[in-house]
């Protein structure tokens, strides 16, 4: 729903499509914008994923996939990763369904500078060809997600998830 530019109307969408609606409806919904957001951000299935670059407050490298043989790059090595080492398979299940727990939509410039000094970046690659680029900031007790020009509240759990080092990986 949103408000339209001709008085008395309003506009709702229904999948791809738009339609304008010959009355006001908005001021009869429920006006909480974490009503009408899709919690899920992100799922995206582990096998469908063929490169993770992150960075971390500890370390930065790039999980590459191919043939389904997984590799850890950094800056000076390279190695490959069992499939069956635990922190790999963590990883990559922690994009199969990213959950916000409520969109920010105030205070956005207070973001943008807490957002200056990220704690994890990550640069996501699925076999599709579809790129997702995603920053977790902590501050004192919120977990917060950039993601897809939004900032989101999300449970501190995906900290855990996505905060490795290379050693994680050996």
């Amino acid at each position: 729903m949103g408000n339209s530019d001709k008085p008395g109307t309003s506009f709702a969408r229904k999948e791809d499509k738009v339609y304008e609606l010959k009355e006001n409806l908005i001021p009869f919904l429920k006006t909480d914008v974490d009503y009408w957001i899709d919690k899920t951000l992100l799922s995206i299935d582990k096998k469908d994923i063929n490169k993770i670059h992150l960075e971390t407050k500890k370390s930065s490298f790039t999980l590459n996939k191919q043939s389904y043989i997984w590799t850890v790059i950094t800056y000076d090595k390279k190695m490959n990763v069992n499939m069956d080492n635990k922190n790999l398979q963590a990883l990559l299940d922690g994009f199969k369904n990213i959950r916000a727990k409520t969109l920010i939509y105030k205070d956005l410039n207070k973001f943008s500078k807490l957002f200056e000094d990220t704690d994890i970046y990550i640069e996501l690659e699925s076999d599709d060809g579809d790129f997702n680029l995603l920053s977790v900031k902590k501050d004192d007790k919120t977990t917060y997600l950039f993601f897809n020009g939004n900032y989101f509240e999300i449970d501190s759990n995906y900290l855990n998830v996505f905060d490795k080092k290379i050693e994680d990986f050996q």
